[in-house]
């Protein structure tokens, strides 16, 4: 029973590590996009004396939607920045216990308030048609809201699959190593 539970747990992280290398190599690719529009806007403002306000509303929300499904990738790449004072001085399994608590106390809670939050706003955003307000051109803030959902569930995905790789170790006294990464959790 042990062991098929190590496997579905193992197939979760493995499942989950995989649509996050997916995402963050598909989405790295919307900063190209951001990176057009906002040229588009420029040459439209500057060379033609046509500003396309529809352009800046998108680039807003492609960034935000770039940010969140960035974020999944780095937590799996272990990328986030971290204050190192004395964190570099304990051990390995106590920095991984100093990680758990951490993120039982402001990781996991901070992520079920966006997924609460981030739902009653996609769904109020589509019930009543909601429009930006960036500019005139009032693009529907439906499909932004929903996307932002997606990447704060991916992201919490992704967190419950960090924190499996980062409890395993304090129990079991080995590492699990990752096939999308290449390398263990450090």
């Amino acid at each position: 029973m042990v062991n098929v539970l190590r496997q579905v747990v193992w197939a979760f992280v493995k499942g989950v590590d995989r649509l996050t290398l997916w995402t963050g190599l598909t989405v790295r690719w919307m900063i190209v996009l951001i990176t057009a529009l906002m040229g588009f806007e420029v040459v439209m403002r500057y060379v033609f004396r046509s500003p396309q306000g529809w352009s800046y509303d998108s680039t807003i929300m492609l960034g935000g939607v770039f940010f969140l499904f960035s974020a999944c990738y780095t937590l799996l790449v272990n990328g986030h920045i971290r204050v190192d004072l004395l964190y570099s001085r304990f051990k390995l399994r106590q920095q991984k216990a100093m990680d758990v608590v951490f993120a039982c106390v402001l990781m996991f809670p901070a992520l079920v308030a966006l997924i609460v939050r981030g739902w009653y706003f996609a769904w109020r955003a589509l019930e009543v048609g909601e429009e930006s307000r960036w500019s005139f051109y009032h693009l529907p803030m439906a499909p932004f809201r929903f996307a932002l959902l997606i990447g704060i569930l991916l992201l919490s995905l992704q967190a419950v699959s960090w924190f499996i790789r980062h409890v395993y170790p304090m129990i079991t006294g080995r590492e699990m190593v990752s096939e999308t990464t290449g390398r263990s959790e450090q």
